[in-house]
């Protein structure tokens, strides 16, 4: 069993449409429309993409997590203790409101190529085990830049959670995240997800809201009718001298229509 990672769009069509088919059945009506390939913006400098070695609410063993809203996956630790019991499914996919399921076309993206989306597939013999999507975007807060990440449609076989695997690519994707020379990494989950993320590495933010969508079309993570908690990891000295301003706080994310919680 190991990790693979590539751009989203570069992902073979055979492990894509698996990918598509976990995230399908993890959120039947929650994923927004597939995305048209179109040229992407040249992403940041990336280290080597293979993870190290060791973001509507959905719900358990590693949750399907929210939506990209970021935002949810099941498992059981492969380094470091799992939470008691399977967690839901996913990181953050924000409840958007339901549109229409996510089609496992060949060229279908989910993601916005704005965010330079790289895919994270933990394969067993050819076999998608579980996956997410790191997306990375500036983010503005406290009079600095800094360069964010965040997990995105967090998902595990639901057939196979519980075992460990989705806590060992969540923990993976931290690391990717510090080899991609990141800041910090941010999303929300739905609360009972809360402990999984946790004992994978990432720190609750008390109080904390994202602030998702569009300046002029913001969606928040407090909105009526969610439950969600934010998390980081804070990965440069800056932004580890930061980290005291990120609780009790509402921070801009701002990363677009498409991924609107990431």
């Amino acid at each position: 069993m190991h990790v693979e990672s590539y751009a989203e769009a570069a992902v073979p069509l055979p492990l894509r449409h698996q990918v598509h088919a976990l995230q399908a059945q993890a959120w039947p009506a929650d994923l927004p429309s597939p995305t048209p390939q179109p040229s992407p913006t040249p992403p940041p400098p990336t280290p080597p993409a293979s993870s190290p070695p060791a973001s509507s609410p959905p719900a358990s063993s590693p949750p399907a997590s929210s939506p990209p809203a970021s935002t949810p996956a099941a498992s059981t630790p492969a380094a470091s203790t799992p939470p008691a019991s399977a967690p839901p499914t996913s990181a953050s996919r924000a409840s958007s409101p339901p549109t229409p399921p996510i089609e496992a076309t060949a060229d279908a993206l989910v993601h916005d190529p704005k965010l330079h989306p790289l895919s994270m597939l933990l394969i067993d013999d050819g076999v998608v085990v579980a996956a997410l999507d790191i997306l990375r975007k500036p983010l503005h807060h406290a009079g600095t830049t800094f360069q964010a990440g965040g997990l995105s449609t967090v998902v595990t076989r639901a057939d196979l959670r519980g075992r460990g695997y989705g806590h060992r690519l969540v923990t993976d994707a931290r690391n990717t995240m510090m080899d991609l020379y990141l800041d910090l990494g941010i999303f929300t989950c739905d609360r009972p997800l809360q402990r999984f993320y946790e004992s994978a590495g990432w720190q609750h933010l008390p109080n904390t809201v994202l602030i998702g969508g569009t300046p002029d079309n913001p969606f928040p993570s407090d909105q009526p009718g969610f439950d969600k908690v934010v998390l980081a990891a804070f990965f440069t000295p800056a932004a580890t001298q930061a980290a005291p301003t990120f609780p009790n706080t509402r921070i801009p994310l701002h990363p677009g229509h498409i991924d609107k919680l990431w």
